[in-house]
C-alpha cells in the first residue's frame, strides 16, 4: 500500500527488462527489484554519505552476497563473492 504513494514522489523509468518482483527490507531502509534477466536493483533511502561507500553485505535469501556498486550508478549482483575477502 505504502509502494503506491510513492507516485506522487518519482517519475515513472521505463527499463529494456521486465521486473520480476519488488521488495522492502525489514529495516525499510531499500527497496529491492528483481529483473527478469536475473539483475537486482537496489533503492536506497537516505543522503549518499550515509551509505557506506564501494559495497553493501546483506543477508539475502538465508545466504550471503555480495553487492559492489559501479561508478556508473549501475549495480552489480555477484553471488559467488564471499563476504571474508
Amino acid at each position: 500500500q505504502d509502494l503506491f504513494s510513492l507516485d506522487e514522489l518519482i517519475t515513472p523509468l521505463a527499463l529494456k527488462v521486465p521486473v520480476r518482483c519488488v521488495s522492502v527490507t525489514k529495516e525499510l531502509s531499500h527497496i529491492l527489484v528483481g529483473l527478469d534477466d536475473g539483475k537486482l536493483i537496489v533503492v536506497g533511502a537516505g543522503k549518499p554519505e550515509e551509505v557506506r561507500s564501494r559495497q553493501f553485505s546483506r543477508r539475502l535469501w538465508t545466504s550471503t552476497r555480495r553487492i559492489t556498486q559501479v561508478s556508473s550508478g549501475e549495480t552489480e549482483y555477484n553471488p559467488s563473492a564471499r563476504v571474508g575477502k
